[in-house]
């Protein structure tokens, strides 16, 4: 064979290894703001092992999470980093806390009252006819996960998901979570420049159904968990290898 052959082949196996085949969003195209983000495909997701410190992580611009009503930071520094891999969604929170014995984390069980100790937590809908999945995650790691009906509905925490979910605690500095979850299992659908709405949030328990709360988008409202203030993560790219669902008709207007 041709040398010059040779070498074509051999950078071609290297490109489409390192995900160089159009998969990957171009760093150039990614840009991030306050409720609204640029969907960051990689080749390969990162390590979810309750760190931060895998390279991968860096490739989404981290997401400020910041008071509910407004524009301002507020009480709780924390950010977050959304991928997609062609399979997976990844989310990955890192939460500051100069003292992390005040971090409540009391619930170890799966599907348990998660909401009563500080926790992350994730709304996303891939397609508003199959409805929208909540996360909560505290820094145990313990997950409640559950599914949202079309019309917005009780949440039915009777769904489980295969998330993988780990989390870790650095002594008067951070806890951090990182999740991933199969795609197919958001009633992902087959197609590009989908936009899902999304928000990711941080939550602080203070006794008596009192609490401080954060949120990605700034929604103006006090319930975070409304979906007419969530953020919206667009560019969304879904293949088949995902296991989504092939759709004929068109997607709602948003």
């Amino acid at each position: 064979m041709n040398r010059a052959i040779i070498v074509a082949a051999a950078a071609g196996l290297l490109a489409a290894a390192a995900g160089c085949n159009g998969w990957v969003t171009p760093a150039g195209e990614i840009t991030a703001s306050r409720g609204v983000v640029t969907a960051v495909r990689v080749h390969r997701g990162p390590t979810v092992d309750g760190t931060l410190k895998c390279p991968i992580w860096q490739k989404c611009p981290p997401l400020v999470l910041g008071d509910v009503m407004s524009d301002q930071v507020g009480e709780l520094k924390s950010t977050a980093r959304v991928l997609f891999d062609k399979t997976h969604l990844y989310v990955g929170w890192e939460c500051l806390e100069p003292d992390t014995s005040r971090v409540k984390a009391d619930v170890a069980e799966r599907d348990a009252n998660v909401w009563n100790d500080d926790y992350v937590d994730l709304f996303v809908t891939a397609d508003a006819r199959v409805g929208s999945y909540h996360f909560l995650i505290n820094s145990l790691g313990t997950l409640l996960d559950a599914h949202i009906p079309p019309d917005g509905g009780n949440e039915d925490t009777a769904w489980n998901s295969t998330a993988v979910v780990k989390a870790s605690v650095e002594k008067n500095k951070r806890w951090v979570v990182t999740m991933k979850v199969p795609l197919k299992e958001l009633g992902a659908y087959i197609g590009e420049g989908q936009t899902w709405p999304m928000n990711l949030n941080r939550t602080r328990p203070l006794g008596s159904n009192q609490f401080v709360e954060s949120s990605w988008s700034s929604t103006g409202r006090s319930q975070y968990s409304d979906p007419s203030g969530w953020g919206k993560i667009v560019g969304v790219r879904i293949v088949p290898a995902a296991g989504g669902v092939t759709r004929t008709d068109q997607p709602p207007a948003e």
